[in-house]
Order: C-alpha cells, then structure tokens, then sequence
C-alpha cells in the first residue's frame, strides 16, 4: 500500500485526515502492459473505504516533478480550485523481470486492476473531491491527464 501527502498551506506537525482509497480499474481486455492500456481501454472507479481525522501532518514534498510510472492526487474544493497536491509512484504498477532463452533479461510492466492507497490531506473544509492525473508524455512535456475522482463528502 502506498502513501501519499497533499499539502497545501499546512505546515509540518499541524492537523490533517487520511483518506484509504480504492482504485478499480476495469479493462476491456485480459492485462495487458502498460504501454498498452490508455484511458479509452478502461474504466476507473475510486472508493473511499476509511477516513482519519486529527492525524499529524508530515512534511511536504521538495521539488515535486511528474514522470512516466507516477500519478498526480489533487484535492479540490466545491467550485473545481484546486486546494493541494502530491505526487506518488502509480500504485497499480507491477515491474517483472525474467530471462529469455539466451538468459538475458526482460522487463515488462503490468497494471494491476485493484489496488488500495493512502493519502494525507490538510484538514481543510473546502476540499470535496480527489483526483486522479496521470502524466503522458506529448513528445515536448508531460501533460496530465484526468483518470478518475472520488468525492469526499
């Protein structure tokens, strides 16, 4: 299970909440790598399944930057601003390695359908939804693309 912090105007040791998330991802098709499998291939379904509240902040993120194999969690308020972010190593992804028949090894990367996170949020009553964001690369930049959110309330 992986963990992430968002963080917005709250500091080191103030007061936050920990969100348990599930994250479903349906795919047309058997697993298949993950260069294979883009948005249109599936559907993604997030479920909050616990929440903590008055859990202590830990520090933010320095320097966060996005790449391939990451995901970018945003919280956002009622009127669609986002209020905070961080950025996590993509929980649904599995890295195998294996030789082939000359005994030189392979990679290949697969998504796993269901996987469970954690994130900690300020405790800020505006925040309503989570967003997903995956980071692709346009062949200039990575851009971020919308998955999937979950609402809060």
């Amino acid at each position: 299970m992986l963990i992430a912090l968002i963080g917005h105007a709250a500091s080191a040791g103030g007061n936050a909440q920990e969100l348990r998330v599930l994250w479903n991802v349906h795919t047309a098709a058997a697993p298949r790598s993950r260069s294979e499998v883009g948005p249109a291939d599936r559907i993604d379904n997030l479920a909050i399944l616990e929440r903590r509240q008055g859990v202590v902040f830990a520090p933010l993120q320095r320097r966060p930057q996005v790449s391939a194999g990451l995901i970018v969690v945003t919280a956002v308020d009622g009127d669609g601003i986002e209020r905070g972010r961080t950025i996590l190593p993509d929980p649904r992804i599995i890295r195998a390695e294996f030789p082939d028949e000359t005994g030189r090894l392979q990679g290949i990367v697969l998504l796993r359908p269901n996987v469970e996170f954690l994130v900690t949020l300020p405790e800020d009553p505006e925040i309503r939804e989570l967003h997903i964001l995956e980071p692709r690369w346009n062949g200039h930049e990575f851009v971020l693309e919308f998955i999937s959110a979950v609402n809060l309330e």
